[in-house]
């Protein structure tokens, strides 16, 4: 892997692609509004031969129509690490709060563009419903599952049709081979469950989404009101001037 460029573009080439990060002080195009209001928690736990490898990581998402708060409890005795991309303007904001001093720091997403060196498309994943389902939070979930070298099997909920890819797409980024979306369109549903597993390694990620609420969100989780603001949306390049 090579890295090379500057404050204002980097690009790192690999064997398959080349990557270009740059910034740019363009708003993004072709925002589509989100089709799910609401917020849910996402357990993440990780497994080394059947055995969990450490404690799980706990994300909590807040979503609007085209605003995303991610939070992130690394443990219960530290606080959150808080982001807030607003998909409009092109920016994150991370929130911080040590010794009682609350800062916040403004910066624009950066556009990112990848380009395939074997000129393939890469190809839509297939999936398989299994036929069996099962009870999660009130939902009749389906199994849903791809298998290659990676196994990925989702719990989906037919009745939750939200399209979570859109709410949560916070970079803009361009493939040179493919400028549509994969199409996940088989997983018909939100999934509530998912298992990752990497067959040769013996490794296997769950992610288990809970407390689902759709319709409304904490407007409060999108806010800066408190905190100190550093702005370096005005200033060149991805680490400023």
């Amino acid at each position: 892997m090579e890295i090379s460029g500057d404050k204002d573009k980097v690009k790192i080439t690999t064997d398959e692609s080349d990557v270009t990060i740059e910034q740019t002080n363009e708003l993004p195009t072709n925002v589509k509004p989100s089709d799910f209001i609401g917020s849910f928690d996402a357990e993440m736990s990780r497994y080394k031969n059947n055995q969990l490898k450490d404690k799980p990581t706990n994300i909590s998402y807040f979503i609007d129509t085209y605003k995303l708060a991610v939070e992130i409890q690394p443990d219960e005795k530290k606080d959150a690490f808080v982001s807030i991309f607003d998909r409009q303007k092109g920016t994150m904001t991370m929130l911080q709060e040590e010794k009682g001093k609350k800062t916040a720091m403004v910066m624009k997403m950066p556009k990112i563009t990848v380009k395939n060196k074997n000129n393939e498309t890469p190809e839509d994943a297939k999936f398989t419903k299994t036929g069996r389902t099962k009870i999660i939070d009130g939902h009749t979930c389906c199994d849903i599952g791809e298998t290659e070298k990676q196994k990925t099997t989702f719990w989906a909920a037919p009745d939750l049709k939200y399209n979570l890819a859109e709410s949560m797409l916070i970079m803009q980024s361009q493939n040179k081979q493919q400028n549509e979306t994969p199409n996940f369109g088989q997983v018909d549903g939100m999934p509530l469950e998912v298992v990752i597993e990497q067959l040769d390694k013996k490794e296997r990620i769950e992610i288990k989404y809970k407390n689902l609420k759709i319709g409304s969100v904490n407007k409060a989780k999108f806010s800066t009101d408190g905190y100190e603001i550093t702005d370096m949306t005005q200033f060149g390049g991805m680490f400023g001037k």
